[in-house]
Protein backbone atom coordinates (compact mmCIF):
# COMPACT_ATOMS: atom_id res chain seq x y z
CA UNK A 1 0.00 0.00 0.00
CA UNK A 2 2.93 2.55 0.81
CA UNK A 3 4.27 1.99 -2.80
CA UNK A 4 1.41 2.26 -4.23
CA UNK A 5 0.99 5.86 -2.28
CA UNK A 6 3.74 6.53 -3.35
CA UNK A 7 3.74 5.95 -7.36
CA UNK A 8 0.13 8.32 -7.03
CA UNK A 9 2.06 10.92 -4.91
CA UNK A 10 4.75 11.23 -8.01
CA UNK A 11 2.01 12.61 -10.37
CA UNK A 12 0.47 12.09 -13.39
CA UNK A 13 2.34 9.07 -15.70
CA UNK A 14 1.00 10.07 -18.48
CA UNK A 15 2.75 13.64 -18.40
CA UNK A 16 5.71 13.26 -20.31
CA UNK A 17 2.93 12.23 -22.97
CA UNK A 18 1.12 15.07 -22.64
CA UNK A 19 4.13 17.16 -23.42
CA UNK A 20 4.29 15.19 -26.99
CA UNK A 21 2.52 17.70 -29.44
CA UNK A 22 1.73 14.84 -32.30
CA UNK A 23 -0.95 13.18 -29.24
CA UNK A 24 -4.32 14.41 -29.37
CA UNK A 25 -6.55 14.87 -26.20
CA UNK A 26 -8.54 12.05 -27.07
CA UNK A 27 -5.09 10.13 -27.55
CA UNK A 28 -4.34 10.76 -23.63
CA UNK A 29 -7.67 9.46 -23.08
CA UNK A 30 -7.47 6.17 -24.85
CA UNK A 31 -4.08 5.78 -22.98
CA UNK A 32 -5.91 6.94 -19.64
CA UNK A 33 -8.24 4.33 -19.87
CA UNK A 34 -6.15 1.48 -21.31
CA UNK A 35 -4.11 2.03 -18.34
CA UNK A 36 -6.86 2.02 -16.01
CA UNK A 37 -6.26 5.61 -14.50
CA UNK A 38 -9.68 6.67 -15.32
CA UNK A 39 -10.63 4.71 -12.57
CA UNK A 40 -11.11 5.19 -9.18
CA UNK A 41 -7.61 5.03 -7.10
CA UNK A 42 -9.42 1.71 -4.75
CA UNK A 43 -10.15 0.49 -7.89
CA UNK A 44 -6.43 1.34 -9.33
CA UNK A 45 -5.03 -0.21 -5.81
CA UNK A 46 -6.90 -3.40 -6.21
CA UNK A 47 -6.18 -3.82 -9.88
CA UNK A 48 -2.25 -3.22 -9.35
CA UNK A 49 -1.95 -5.61 -6.56
CA UNK A 50 -3.24 -8.33 -8.34
CA UNK A 51 -0.80 -7.39 -10.94
CA UNK A 52 1.52 -7.25 -8.90
CA UNK A 53 0.65 -10.75 -6.69
CA UNK A 54 0.63 -12.26 -10.27
CA UNK A 55 3.91 -11.53 -11.50
CA UNK A 56 2.85 -9.10 -14.31
CA UNK A 57 4.66 -6.17 -13.50
CA UNK A 58 4.04 -4.49 -16.65
CA UNK A 59 6.70 -3.10 -19.81
CA UNK A 60 9.30 -1.02 -19.64
CA UNK A 61 8.56 2.34 -21.38
CA UNK A 62 12.38 2.59 -22.28
CA UNK A 63 13.09 -0.53 -23.67
CA UNK A 64 9.34 -2.41 -24.22
CA UNK A 65 10.36 -5.27 -22.62
CA UNK A 66 8.42 -7.06 -19.45
CA UNK A 67 10.04 -5.72 -16.36
CA UNK A 68 9.85 -9.04 -15.12
CA UNK A 69 12.56 -10.17 -17.72
CA UNK A 70 14.48 -7.11 -16.94
CA UNK A 71 14.70 -7.62 -13.46
CA UNK A 72 15.41 -11.70 -13.96
CA UNK A 73 18.43 -10.37 -16.38
CA UNK A 74 20.25 -8.37 -13.60
CA UNK A 75 19.00 -10.68 -10.56
CA UNK A 76 22.01 -13.36 -10.68
CA UNK A 77 24.75 -10.19 -10.88
CA UNK A 78 23.07 -8.57 -8.19
CA UNK A 79 22.78 -11.32 -5.88
CA UNK A 80 26.91 -12.09 -6.71
CA UNK A 81 27.36 -8.94 -5.33
CA UNK A 82 25.50 -9.01 -2.25
CA UNK A 83 26.50 -12.12 -1.25
CA UNK A 84 30.52 -10.90 -1.74
CA UNK A 85 29.98 -7.65 -0.26
CA UNK A 86 28.09 -9.07 3.08
CA UNK A 87 30.66 -12.17 3.21
CA UNK A 88 33.43 -9.48 3.23
CA UNK A 89 31.61 -7.09 5.60
CA UNK A 90 30.94 -9.91 7.80
CA UNK A 91 34.58 -11.48 8.00
CA UNK A 92 35.81 -8.05 8.80
CA UNK A 93 33.51 -7.30 11.37
CA UNK A 94 33.93 -10.19 13.57
CA UNK A 95 37.75 -10.22 13.06
CA UNK A 96 37.65 -6.37 14.28
CA UNK A 97 35.07 -7.66 16.55
CA UNK A 98 36.97 -10.26 18.43
CA UNK A 99 39.90 -8.26 18.26
CA UNK A 100 38.37 -4.94 19.87
CA UNK A 101 36.69 -7.19 22.74
CA UNK A 102 40.38 -8.71 23.39
CA UNK A 103 42.30 -5.28 23.22
CA UNK A 104 38.96 -3.54 25.17
CA UNK A 105 39.77 0.32 25.28
CA UNK A 106 43.03 -0.20 23.44
CA UNK A 107 43.57 2.69 20.50
CA UNK A 108 43.23 0.28 18.36
CA UNK A 109 39.33 -0.34 19.64
CA UNK A 110 38.53 3.28 20.00
CA UNK A 111 39.39 3.63 16.58
CA UNK A 112 37.22 0.97 15.57
CA UNK A 113 34.10 1.77 17.70
CA UNK A 114 34.56 5.70 16.28
CA UNK A 115 34.84 4.52 12.18
CA UNK A 116 32.00 2.31 13.30
CA UNK A 117 29.56 5.41 15.02
CA UNK A 118 30.73 7.58 11.91
CA UNK A 119 29.93 4.73 9.19
CA UNK A 120 26.28 4.26 11.04
CA UNK A 121 25.97 7.92 11.16
CA UNK A 122 26.73 8.80 7.23
CA UNK A 123 23.94 8.46 5.08
CA UNK A 124 24.56 5.38 2.87
CA UNK A 125 23.32 6.76 -0.17
CA UNK A 126 25.73 9.89 0.62
CA UNK A 127 28.26 7.68 1.33
CA UNK A 128 27.98 5.81 -1.58
CA UNK A 129 28.16 8.35 -3.79
CA UNK A 130 31.29 9.44 -2.57
CA UNK A 131 33.10 6.22 -2.51
CA UNK A 132 32.00 5.39 -6.21
CA UNK A 133 33.19 9.07 -7.07
CA UNK A 134 37.11 8.38 -5.13
CA UNK A 135 36.80 4.67 -6.60
CA UNK A 136 35.55 5.01 -9.98
CA UNK A 137 36.83 8.48 -10.95
CA UNK A 138 39.82 9.33 -8.58
CA UNK A 139 41.90 6.20 -9.16
CA UNK A 140 40.67 6.21 -12.70
CA UNK A 141 42.50 9.68 -13.36
CA UNK A 142 45.76 8.19 -11.30
CA UNK A 143 45.66 5.41 -14.32
CA UNK A 144 44.35 2.60 -12.05
CA UNK A 145 40.93 1.56 -14.08
CA UNK A 146 40.09 -1.05 -11.34
CA UNK A 147 36.85 -0.04 -10.09
CA UNK A 148 34.26 0.25 -12.89
CA UNK A 149 31.44 3.20 -12.22
CA UNK A 150 28.92 0.09 -13.54
CA UNK A 151 28.44 -2.98 -15.27
CA UNK A 152 29.39 -6.27 -15.02
CA UNK A 153 32.97 -6.94 -15.98
CA UNK A 154 35.87 -10.23 -15.86
CA UNK A 155 38.05 -9.21 -13.83
CA UNK A 156 40.42 -12.25 -16.08
CA UNK A 157 40.18 -10.63 -19.15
Amino acid sequence: MILFSIIQITGDPLAAYTMDSTLTTEDILRLRHYYGLDQPVPIQYLRWLGSVLTGDWGTSFISNVPVTQLIAQRLPNTVLLVVSAYSIVLIAAIVLGTYTAVHQYSMFDHLVTTVAFVGISIPSFWLGLLLLIFFAVGTRNLGLPFFPAGGMYDLAI
